[in-house]
């Protein structure tokens, strides 16, 4: 019956400590607040009480652990009325952030200004502030707890920055002086001859397609010659007054198919070789290359 018995002993000791690490994480990460008030506090007889525990309130909603500010000595009868005050103020009660509250609500109207600070470094981490002209006391404490939440949401997402570390100083190296030796002759490098740039597509296609269509257009004034002096109607060709004179215009496409092939031939033949080939064959015009 031991054996059970030291099973749970070991479990008890497993989870103490297992409370106790996670307690000191949570500790380490929650941020430890203070809420300081500043001159500028105001409100209402009887209402200005009600102004710390709204901070306080949103701040521990926000993720904050709070911290009494009765642990700081004289700070109801003399606030806090700048940064350097509010900080020294947070550390002396344990506290890791201090909040400055300068807000009032008077004549109906309020104005808030919060102001969030490292206390560990003094560095301003947020500020928020909202104000209204007119406005009724609850419309202001709720106004109050909105920027709270904002100022500890936003605030406690910055790190304070660390402290320069000093590099350290390296010993100094003693060498021993390098042997003289005798220089190398001089390497002359291999140059490449410059190569020469290919021709890009459009500049070896266009060739071929104005060698194409001369031929097409020079086949077409061909086709249009030969129907010189047929008849313009059908039928009998002896009833037919009129014969078609297609002299100059077959010719005229000849003529241009000509110029076309022939001016697409000597651009292709001056343009740097693509390994490109033209063929005219019985079966039509063929084309091949690679680009």
């Amino acid at each position: 019956m031991r054996f059970p018995s030291r099973i749970a002993v070991l479990a008890a000791v497993a989870l103490l400590t297992f409370s106790a690490s996670a307690a000191a994480v949570f500790a380490a990460d929650t941020p430890l607040v203070l809420v300081v008030e500043g001159p500028g506090t105001a409100a209402p007889k009887n209402r200005k009480r009600e102004i710390r525990p709204a901070i306080e309130y949103a701040a521990k909603q926000a993720g904050a652990e709070i911290v009494s500010a009765a642990r700081v000595p004289g700070l109801a009868a003399a606030p806090c009325a700048d940064a350097a005050c509010a900080t020294k103020a947070a550390v002396t009660a344990g506290a890791t952030h201090v909040i400055l509250s300068e807000s009032a609500y008077v004549d109906d109207g309020f104005k808030i200004r919060l102001e969030l600070y490292d206390a560990r470094t003094g560095r301003t981490l947020r500020a928020e502030g909202q104000s209204c002209e007119v406005c009724t006391f609850p419309a202001f404490l709720k106004a109050l707890r909105e920027s709270t939440t904002l100022l500890c949401t936003r605030g406690f997402a910055e790190q304070p920055e660390p402290a320069p570390v000093p590099a350290p100083v390296a010993p100094p190296i003693v060498t021993a002086p390098a042997p003289i030796e005798a220089s190398p002759a001089p390497i002359v490098a291999a140059t490449e001859a410059p190569r020469r740039e290919a021709p890009s597509t459009m500049r070896r296609v266009l060739p071929i397609v104005a060698v194409g269509a001369g031929v097409a257009t020079a086949i077409a004034g061909v086709v249009v010659l030969s129907k010189d002096g047929e008849p313009t109607c059908d039928g009998d060709p002896n009833r037919c007054p009129f014969t078609r004179n297609t002299v100059a215009g077959g010719s005229a496409l000849i003529g241009a198919g000509a110029v076309l092939a022939a001016a697409g031939a000597y651009f292709w033949w001056t343009t740097p070789s693509g390994d490109t080939a033209v063929a005219i064959g019985p079966a039509g015009l063929k084309f091949a290359g690679r680009f």
